[in-house]
């Protein structure tokens, strides 16, 4: 297991047994980056992707929202990703 699926893991469940309590439940995944390009962030995408397959069996990603052009702490909250975020949060 390589180190950064690894950092994910344990800052997502502090307890490896815990992953079961995920079966069934719905994401939505929200990656933020100072980059514009979407495209870049594919790889990030395709690691929490497998990260859910892999380790958290049943779970259904409901829609991916790119946050771009976030360059210091707490710029996404002007993007418009940070407001669609929301309404999908009130839809759930």
């Amino acid at each position: 297991m390589n180190a950064q699926l690894k950092a994910l893991i344990d800052r997502t469940v502090s307890r490896w047994d815990d992953f079961a309590r995920f079966k069934g439940t719905e994401f939505w995944l929200v990656i933020t980056a100072a980059d514009e390009d979407k495209s870049m962030m594919e790889p990030t995408l395709a690691g929490l992707r497998g990260f859910m397959r892999d380790c958290m069996e049943g779970t259904i990603e409901r829609g991916v929202l790119y946050g771009t052009g976030a360059y210091e702490k707490g710029a996404v909250k002007s993007l418009p990703v940070f407001r669609k975020a929301y309404e999908a949060g009130l839809r759930a």
